[in-house]
C-alpha cells in the first residue's frame, strides 16, 4: 500500500515537474506546422513590442527560443553571437517588423533558409502575449504562426528623459581700447607750416570721425612729410588695427545677443513646466546668468532671476540671514514671496520631507515699531507666523529688485 503511494506521488510530481512552459508549446506548434523533413537553417531574431517600446524582454524571449529550438532536428539554428556579429559587420539592427523584401534580403545575407521573428504586447503588468511567425527567406512567405501569453518576469527600467540645457557658448569678447595719442614734437623744429598741418591731422585724430578716416588721413600726411612719415604710418595702422578689432566685437556683440535670445526663449519653457524642481530651473538659471553676465547687456535677467534660489546650509539668525544674503549679492524674500515659493515648491503633491520641513526668515517685521520680531513662512503646512530675530531658522535669497 505504502509503495503505492509513492508512485502515485512520484507521477505526480513528475507530470507536474514536465509540464511544458508556454514557449514550448509555441515552439512546437510552430515546428508541427512544418511539413518538410529537411533541416532547415534558421535565424532567430528579437521579439520586438509591437508600439517600438524597448524592453528587456525581447532579447529573453529570443534568447529562450533559440536554446528551445536549438536541438530540434528540423532546424539548424544559427547561434546568437554570430548572428549579432553579422548584423553588426552589415550595419543593421535586428526587428521583428519585417516585410517580404526585407526579410529575403536579410535571409540571404544571414545564409539561412527560415527567419523566426515576431512581436510582443503586454496584456497586463504580468502577462506578455507573444505573436511568432517562421518566414521563408526565399519567397518571404509565412510558412508558420502561432501565439502564446507567458509570465512576464522582466522589470523595464523606465526613465525620464532629463530635460538639459545649456547655453550657447560664444568666444570671449575683449575690450576694444582707443589707442592712445603722443604727439610729440621737436622743439628745434622751425618749419611752422609742417607743425601747422601736423597739429591739424592731431586734431582731426582726436574728432569723432571714424577710424578708418582717421588713418587715411595720417597716411596721407606721412606720403606730404617724409619728416614724420614714421610716426604717421604707425598712427594709420593703430587706427585701422582698432576699426577691425572693433568691427570683429561688434560682430561677436550682435551673435551674442542673438545667441541669448535664442536661449532665454528656451529656458523660459523650461521654466514654466511644473515638474522641473526649483534646484534644477535654479540651475539652469544660474548658467544662463553665468553666460550672459549679470549686466546691463543681460535684458533678461530680471525676468529670470526669482529662479535663482541661493539657500544657505545652516540655519541662522534674522541679522545673520540678512548679512548673508547681502554678501551673496541679493536680499532676503518677503513673506509673499515665500509664501509664493511654498505654493511652488512644496504645496500638495510636491511636498517632499527633506525640502519643506522648514522655516524660512521673510525680510518682513512684525510691526513697524517692533524690530525684534520677523515673519517666518514654514515650507511644509504655508504657515506663516513671527519669530524673535535671536531664534535659528532656514535662510534663502532672491536677487530678483
Amino acid at each position: 500500500m505504502k509503495n503505492l503511494v509513492k508512485i502515485i506521488v512520484s507521477v505526480f510530481i513528475f507530470s507536474t515537474n514536465v509540464k511544458a512552459e508556454p514557449l514550448n508549446d509555441l515552439a512546437n506548434d510552430l515546428s508541427n506546422q512544418i511539413k518538410s523533413t529537411q533541416t532547415k537553417r534558421m535565424a532567430i531574431l528579437d521579439f520586438p513590442y509591437i508600439d517600438g517600446f524597448d524592453s528587456n524582454g525581447s532579447k529573453i524571449v529570443q534568447e529562450r527560443l533559440i536554446t528551445i529550438l536549438s536541438p530540434n532536428k528540423m532546424f539548424l539554428v544559427l547561434e546568437r553571437t554570430r548572428l549579432d556579429k553579422i548584423l553588426e559587420e552589415k550595419k543593421l539592427e535586428m526587428s521583428g517588423l519585417f516585410d517580404e523584401e526585407t526579410t529575403t534580403k536579410l535571409g540571404r545575407m544571414l545564409g539561412v533558409q527560415v527567419v523566426l521573428t515576431g512581436t510582443l504586447i503586454d496584456i497586463n503588468d504580468k502577462e506578455t502575449e507573444i505573436n511568432a511567425r517562421i518566414i521563408d527567406a526565399g519567397t518571404g512567405g509565412i510558412i508558420a504562426s502561432g501565439k502564446t501569453t507567458i509570465p512576464k518576469i522582466w522589470q523595464d527600467n523606465i526613465s525620464t528623459p532629463k530635460p538639459v540645457f545649456e547655453p550657447t557658448r560664444l568666444p570671449r569678447i575683449e575690450e576694444v581700447i582707443v589707442p592712445k595719442s603722443d604727439f610729440k614734437v621737436e622743439t628745434e623744429y622751425t618749419d611752422i607750416e609742417t607743425l601747422e598741418k601736423y597739429d591739424k591731422v592731431a586734431r582731426f585724430d582726436r574728432s569723432d570721425a571714424l577710424p578708418l578716416e582717421k588713418a587715411e588721413k595720417w597716411k596721407t600726411f606721412a606720403g606730404s612729410y617724409p619728416k614724420y612719415k614714421d610716426i604717421a604710418l604707425k598712427r594709420a595702422k593703430e587706427w585701422k588695427d582698432y576699426d577691425w578689432e572693433f568691427k570683429k566685437a561688434e560682430e561677436l556683440k550682435a551673435q551674442k545677443s542673438e545667441a541669448m535670445k535664442k536661449d532665454y526663449q528656451t529656458l523660459r519653457r523650461y521654466l514654466a513646466l511644473t515638474i522641473i524642481t526649483p534646484e534644477q530651473k535654479s540651475d539652469w538659471t544660474k548658467k544662463f546668468m553665468e553666460n550672459y553676465g549679470s549686466g546691463e547687456d543681460n535684458i533678461y535677467k530680471d525676468k529670470i532671476s526669482e529662479y535663482l534660489l541661493l539657500v544657505a546650509e545652516k540655519t541662522m539668525s534674522w541679522v545673520q540671514a540678512a548679512d548673508y544674503c547681502q554678501e551673496k549679492g541679493s536680499r532676503l524674500p518677503t513673506k509673499a514671496e515665500l509664501k509664493e515659493m511654498y505654493k511652488t515648491e512644496c504645496s500638495g503633491n510636491k511636498y517632499e520631507s527633506d525640502r519643506c520641513d522648514k522655516w524660512y526668515w521673510s525680510s518682513n517685521n512684525l510691526a513697524i515699531t517692533d524690530a525684534w520680531s520677523m515673519w517666518g513662512v514654514n515650507f511644509h503646512y504655508g504657515y506663516v507666523d513671527y519669530k524673535d530675530v535671536t531664534s535659528y531658522n532656514h535662510v534663502r535669497c532672491v536677487v530678483s529688485p
